[in-house]
């Protein structure tokens, strides 16, 4: 029996219409937005593009993830660095679990794009380099859960839990909002500032 989002998933793939255009890439974010993500002071936070490409990141992020401005432009997509990047994957606790979620929300959120060469390409070379992703994809998971929980273990700080959310950026629906809360009750917050201070 198929859950709901299973269901709708399998209607959008045997829709018979053409493909999706992808729409522009969106290099960065207007001078609003990244205030926004700026005063998002102890809460790692970045917009990324319908292809999970990453364009705009707080500080917050750089110390608690990786220095974003470090990896070359076209390996900046969410789902790339998750299955790619050894030092962003020994971040997460149970990285198999977060890695498997990521790549079913990806599935829900690009399945209009599925037959557009971008994607396509992008599959095929993300699965040349990781086995795990190559063993996964094919299974078809797809998921649209926004919020919940995410444990890392950081390599300065020890252990962090934070509230995962995502939101769509209302004058542009093809930007999202992630942001990473500090999970109240732990010393997450103080953690942050810490790294912060460094």
């Amino acid at each position: 029996m198929l859950d709901e989002q299973e269901r709708i998933y399998i209607y959008d793939l045997v829709r018979q219409v053409p493909p999706a255009d992808i729409p522009p890439l969106q290099r960065s974010v207007s001078p609003m937005l990244q205030h926004v993500l700026d005063n998002l002071i102890l809460s790692p936070s970045f917009i990324m593009d319908t292809k999970w490409n990453i364009i705009s990141w707080n500080k917050a992020a750089s110390v608690v993830f990786c220095d974003f401005n470090k990896i070359d432009e076209s390996q900046r997509n969410m789902v790339w660095i998750m299955f790619n990047h050894d030092d962003y994957k020994k971040l997460f606790i149970d990285w198999e679990f977060h890695a498997r979620g990521m790549l079913a929300r990806f599935r829900s959120t690009t399945v209009k794009y599925i037959d557009n060469p971008w994607f396509s390409k992008f599959i095929e070379d993300i699965k040349k380099r990781s086995k795990e992703f190559s063993l996964w994809w094919p299974e078809h998971d797809v998921q649209k859960k926004n919020e919940f929980y995410k444990k890392l273990e950081h390599p300065i700080v020890g252990t962090m839990i934070f509230e995962f959310s995502s939101f769509d950026v209302s004058d542009n629906s093809n930007l999202n909002l992630i942001v990473y809360t500090p999970f109240s009750g732990t010393d997450t917050d103080i953690k942050v500032k810490e790294l912060l201070e460094k």
